[in-house]
C-alpha cells in the first residue's frame, strides 16, 4: 500500500470515528432536558451605576450576590476610585454598595464569603484584605497600603522580585479557609507565596516563593 493510500485509510477511520460521536440531534429522548433560566439585564443596578471589569463574585446562604468590581467611575478624596463592591437579592436587585470611599480599595481581585458568613475583598491594588460583617462594617484588615506621605520602596534589580515581608502582602489574589478557622491567603503576583494567619489576624507561617522548583509557585492564584 502506498503512503498515499494508508493516509487515505487513516483519514477515512478517523471520520467514521469522529462521526460515530456525533451528538444527539436536539429532541432526542435519550438526552435529559436541563432548565435554566437566561437573562442578560439580570443584574439591576441604580441609576448612573455601572459594572466595570467585574474580578470576582460571590453568593452567601441568603442567596445575595456579591461583586467585586473595577469601575473608576467616581473621584474620592483618595483619588479615582478603582473598586466597588456590590451587593444583589437574589432576583437580581440592588442592595447596596458595601465600603463606600473605603480607603483598602484600589484594584479588586476576589470576593469571598467566609465560613462565619462574613464578607472577604481581597484588593490587589492596595495589597490589603478586608473583612466586612453581613452588616457592611469593617472587622478586620489585614495587609498594609503604601502610604502616599511616605517615598516608595526602592525597585528592585532587573529580574528580581521584591522582598516579601512579615504582615504585609505584594498583590494577593485569593483567600481560603481551614476547619480551625485559619485563613490562607495566596499572595499572590509579586510574593507568590502561601501565607497562613489565624482567626484572630495573627500571622503564623508563610512558605513558597517565585519560581518553578520544588515547593515553589509562578503567581499564585
Amino acid at each position: 500500500m502506498r503512503i498515499g493510500e494508508v493516509c487515505a485509510a487513516a483519514l477515512l477511520c478517523a471520520t467514521a470515528r469522529v462521526g460515530a460521536q456525533q451528538p444527539a440531534p436536539a429532541g432526542d429522548p435519550r438526552v435529559p432536558e436541563i432548565p435554566f433560566d437566561a437573562t442578560v439585564d439580570f443584574l439591576k443596578l441604580p441609576p448612573n451605576a455601572y459594572l466595570g471589569e467585574v474580578a470576582g463574585v460571590a453568593i452567601d446562604a441568603h442567596r445575595h450576590l456579591f461583586v467585586f468590581s473595577r469601575t473608576g467611575s467616581r473621584s474620592t478624596v483618595h483619588g479615582e476610585v478603582a473598586s466597588q463592591l456590590f451587593e444583589f437579592a437574589p432576583d437580581g436587585s440592588f442592595l447596596r454598595e458595601i465600603g463606600r470611599d473605603l480607603y483598602g480599595f484600589a484594584f479588586a481581585h476576589t470576593v469571598r464569603i467566609g465560613p462565619d458568613g462574613n464578607l472577604w475583598a481581597v484588593d490587589e491594588g492596595t495589597n490589603m484584605i478586608i473583612e466586612f460583617s453581613p452588616a457592611g462594617r469593617v472587622l478586620m484588615v489585614l495587609g498594609r497600603r503604601a502610604e502616599a506621605v511616605e517615598a516608595p520602596p526602592p525597585e528592585p534589580a532587573r529580574g528580581e522580585q521584591p522582598r516579601p515581608g512579615w504582615g504585609s502582602f505584594n498583590r494577593p489574589t485569593d483567600v481560603a479557609w481551614d476547619k480551625s478557622g485559619n485563613l490562607f491567603v495566596a499572595d499572590g503576583y509579586n510574593n507568590s507565596r502561601v501565607v497562613k494567619i489565624d482567626k484572630h489576624g495573627r500571622w503564623v507561617k508563610t512558605w513558597g516563593e517565585r519560581c518553578t522548583g520544588q515547593g515553589q509557585f509562578n503567581i499564585l492564584h
